[in-house]
């Protein structure tokens, strides 16, 4: 990936010396298969072309896109667009940030991104890149059946629960939101509420902190925090509250959808007429619906803020 890379750059007719700069900022390795989200463009089994997303919500950060030479002009390009904005929709993003090299911006225009600004390099000094960001808002929100995402969310959960066990000994995990339910369809986010007493509830926060993303700060209390981990096999929320506080609801919540099909029904109609519209409808739906039937505010893990990897794609 790190040789196609520079093909792809030297396609633009920048010299040796501009390369040799860039090469480090366009190497990727190990670490970054790992720490970011990475997929590659196949043909006869050889990559002609992949990308690297990184940051979480409510920003990510388009690390890397790059396309074989050859393979310019023959949809390559747009077909690892479309795989990562959908990729972008499934942990939740609002917006992705975009430094591009300056012959890319007209792509990235074309995919419906706007300028925002510029920024300066990180490999050539006194080099200025377009900044861009593409909105979220209106990409439709693919939903699926829970039962078909069983197994992946056993699995987040049982990992998850080693880690509970080992950051917060003696505190229950609670399985909430539309994944915990017997039925219906999630956009496949896992949403999870840790009940702690009021004495142990700064220690705990703090030990989350050490090992999960901060998610939406400007909602914490002091009987409220949450957490989120876009890493695993699906996107994680963890929400961590004080047993018997105001913020201690969500348990309460999931119960009363459990014990009701029908209000779980119309919850489902509800998201699923208005998922093609994108994420700002859906959430405007579903919190209109919350606070029309009483049962408060969904907990989602896409409303999280962690903070976003590094850029490297403008150079």
């Amino acid at each position: 990936m790190s040789d196609l890379a520079l093909r792809s750059k030297a396609h633009w007719g920048y010299d040796a010396d501009f390369l040799a700069a860039c090469r480090a900022e366009l190497t990727v390795e190990p670490a970054d298969v790992e720490r970011l989200r990475v997929a590659v463009a196949e043909e006869s089994g050889a990559i002609v072309g992949f990308y690297a997303l990184g940051g979480g919500p409510p920003e990510g950060v388009l690390c890397l896109l790059f396309v074989e030479p050859d393979g310019y002009g023959a949809g390559v390009g747009r077909m690892l667009w479309q795989d990562c904005v959908a990729t972008a929709a499934r942990i939740g993003l609002s917006r992705i940030r975009i430094e591009s090299d300056p012959f890319a911006e007209g792509f990235y225009t074309v995919m419906g991104a706007t300028r925002v600004g510029d920024v300066q390099s990180q490999s050539i000094p006194d080099r200025r890149l377009p900044l861009l960001s593409f909105d979220m808002g209106q990409v439709p929100i693919e939903l699926r059946p829970v039962a078909d995402l069983a197994r992946d969310i056993g699995l987040v959960l049982a990992e998850l629960r080693r880690d509970v066990r080992v950051l917060a000994p003696g505190v229950e995990l609670e399985h909430i939101g539309a994944t915990s339910m017997p039925d219906g369809v999630t956009k496949g986010d896992v949403d999870v509420n840790l009940r702690v007493d009021a004495d142990r509830f700064d220690q705990v926060v703090g030990a989350l902190s050490s090992r999960f993303d901060v998610a939406q700060p400007q909602n914490w209390t002091e009987t409220y925090a949450s957490f989120s981990d876009t890493r695993r096999g699906v996107p994680l929320g963890i929400q961590v509250t004080v047993i018997g506080s105001d913020d201690d609801f969500l348990v309460a919540v999931r119960d009363r959808l459990r014990r009701d099909p029908e209000m779980r029904h119309q919850y489902d109609e509800i998201k699923r007429a208005s998922a093609a519209a994108g994420r700002d409808a859906y959430w405007h739906a579903k919190h209109d619906s919350s606070a029309a039937s009483g049962t408060g505010e969904l907990p989602s893990s896409s409303g999280s803020y962690p903070v976003a990897a590094p850029p490297a794609e403008g150079v």
